[in-house]
Order: structure tokens, then C-alpha cells, then sequence
């Protein structure tokens, strides 16, 4: 299950960012000024994060990065990774906090692109910004019984067997697999989500 969500806070100095929920691991897009009060009012929690992405340095893509890292995040007790534009390690450079924490506590930042078993996020710059194409991961294809039959497998625990992996083999002495009565492969679901800072960076989608 895969639902995206936007979080909006309720004061007029809030900017809103995006979850990216699949089947409870969440992947944030953005960590703009004000966020920790924008997840204190909701119920999700940046510590279940599982990966970040960021799109600039602006007030309304990262002005809240430091502070959740500080916060919530704690970096010394636990490893975060965040992809984001190159301009964002100035944040840290430039920050009291971290310019004195030693090199292992700090967070690992990134502008490749992140691939793990649920997602592929692919960093596409868009002007002054950056934006994420997002390939989610697929899934084998469904079973067909009537295939498995055609092919001389008799219903019932066979079935059970082909699913669990096991070879059977019909009256002919032929073998059958799982992979002999399943559909194509089933595509996951694409996702593009743009951060535009400015009209000069539409002219780049």
C-alpha cells in the first residue's frame, strides 16, 4: 500500500512537505521551517524515517532540517542518510552545532541516487531546485491456476506447492514451477514529484 501525504501546519509560518508512506516505511520529501511543529500535530513521526530527500537550502525546502537533526533526529545515536543538493553540506559547514561534531556523527549526505527494496529515487535538477523521480519496486506476477492446470497439475495442495516453491511434475513426467503458471511481472507505480523555487525553474520540467 502506498499513499503520499501532504503535511500542512495550521499557522500561517509553516510550509507544507511530503510523506511518502509504503506499507508503514516512510520516506520525507523536504524539511522545510516550522516542520517539528507540523509532526507534533499529526500522527507521524520523523524518527520513523526511513530515508530523506531535500530540494534547496530555501526556507521552504530545508529551513527546518538542522533543527529537526538536533531535535529528533539525533545523528550521534543513530546513522541518517539524506539526499539533497550539494549546496545543503553549507548548512552544516556553516552551523555552530555541527561544524564541531567529529565526522561519524554526522549525518551522510548524498545527491546520487537512493535505491533500496521499496523505491528508486532519482535526483532531477530543476533550476535553482531539485526534484525526485520515484520508481516504486514491483512485484512477481500473479499465480494462474488454469495455467497450472493446462499444464497437468491437479488443484489443491499442489497448488500450495507450486506457490511455496517446489518443482511437481505432471502425468508426461514434465516439470512444472511457479514460474511456469504466473503472469508477467507487475510494474510498480512512478511518482515524480517537482519542487519549483521560482518561474525560471518551470522553463526546466
Amino acid at each position: 500500500m502506498k499513499i503520499i501525504t501532504a503535511l500542512t501546519g495550521y499557522t500561517y509560518d509553516t510550509y507544507p512537505f511530503i510523506i511518502l508512506d509504503i506499507n508503514n516505511v516512510l520516506y520525507l520529501f523536504n524539511l522545510p521551517d516550522c516542520c517539528s511543529r507540523i509532526f507534533s500535530d499529526c500522527n507521524y513521526s520523523i524518527n520513523k524515517a526511513r530515508h530523506i530527500f531535500l530540494s534547496s537550502c530555501t526556507l521552504e525546502d530545508s529551513g527546518g532540517f538542522l533543527g529537526s537533526l538536533i531535535a529528533v533526529l539525533k545523528p550521534w545515536k543513530r546513522e541518517v542518510k539524506i539526499t539533497c543538493p550539494d549546496s545543503v553540506n553549507d548548512l552544516l559547514n556553516k552551523n555552530d552545532f555541527f561544524s564541531k561534531l567529529k565526522k561519524e556523527y554526522l549525518p551522510h549526505l548524498s545527491n546520487e541516487i537512493y535505491s533500496d527494496d521499496l523505491i528508486t529515487v532519482s535526483p532531477v535538477p530543476t533550476g535553482k531546485s531539485q526534484s525526485y523521480s520515484i520508481q516504486c519496486a514491483g512485484s512477481q506476477g500473479r499465480f494462474l491456476p488454469e495455467k497450472a492446470k493446462e499444464l497437468g497439475i491437479k488443484p489443491g495442495p499442489n497448488f500450495s506447492k507450486l506457490k511455496s516453491g517446489e518443482t511437481l511434475y505432471n502425468d508426461k513426467g514434465e516439470p512444472v514451477t511457479l514460474a511456469d503458471c504466473i503472469s508477467e511481472p507487475i510494474k510498480g507505480e512512478s511518482i515524480l514529484i517537482i519542487d519549483i523555487t521560482s518561474e525560471e525553474d518551470i522553463e526546466t520540467i
